[in-house]
């Protein structure tokens, strides 16, 4: 069957030949590199379900050209922050460290969130 994988903003991840029996795990392997910090965890949802290593597509209603959508979720230990000074910061919430400062030409960051991008 022919499975589409999208990001949660509708943006397309992967187009694949799936069988019913596949797990996440086989789908992982066609995922393209995705970029994500270690310690995030990759999810694939179909609808409301989560497929997981113990459900096959067939178990959770995959069927031939289903969408599904990729979420990753950041690691439990970073944070980010937005601030007035035209920076986004991600933060280390373990050591309180600043592990990046993102600026902007423009204006103040008002918000920020994890993208798989």
């Amino acid at each position: 069957m022919q499975i589409s994988v999208h990001t949660v903003g509708g943006d397309p991840v992967v187009a694949f030949e799936a069988e019913p029996s596949w797990t996440l795990e086989h789908m992982l392997a066609y995922f393209p590199a995705l970029g994500t910090p270690q310690g995030s965890r990759v999810r694939v949802l179909h609808g409301s379900v989560e497929v997981t290593s113990g459900k096959t597509l067939e178990s959770v209603g995959v069927i031939d050209k289903a969408t599904l959508t990729l979420v990753i979720e950041p690691p439990k230990w970073c944070v980010l922050t937005a601030s007035d000074d035209n920076t986004a910061r991600i933060w280390n919430a373990t050591s309180g460290l600043c592990l990046h400062t993102l600026a902007v030409d423009s204006s103040r960051v008002s918000s920020v969130a994890f993208a798989p991008h």
